[in-house]
């Protein structure tokens, strides 16, 4: 799936650059060109199992782990340290998946 993603956006990554600066190349393209009805974001989200609809894309992101996969994240990484009344904020480049939770 990643090899897939990488042969696709190749033709736009270079790759003699830092690696700062080919991941910012490759978020910014797959960030603009990333929509639930694209051909390799539906190919992306096939990995996830039969669990996986049409429904389930809404943000950026959505395509790279299954709910539970992600619930399991937020349970055992982030919620454990959100006290009553906190307010947190998605730090990085994301597509607000966990932010919206």
């Amino acid at each position: 799936m990643a090899r897939q993603l990488v042969e696709l956006l190749a033709p736009s990554v270079a790759f003699r650059e830092s690696n700062v600066e080919t991941n910012r190349k490759v978020w910014d393209l797959y960030a603009k060109d990333w929509k639930p009805d694209c051909q390799w974001v539906r190919k992306m989200a096939e990995n996830l199992g039969e669990e996986w609809n049409e429904a389930d894309l809404n943000f950026i992101g959505d395509e790279w782990s299954d709910r539970f996969s992600l619930q399991q994240v937020l349970d055992e990484f982030i919620l454990p340290y959100c006290l009553q009344g906190c307010k947190a904020m998605e730090i990085g480049c994301g597509g607000g998946r966990v932010a919206v939770r």
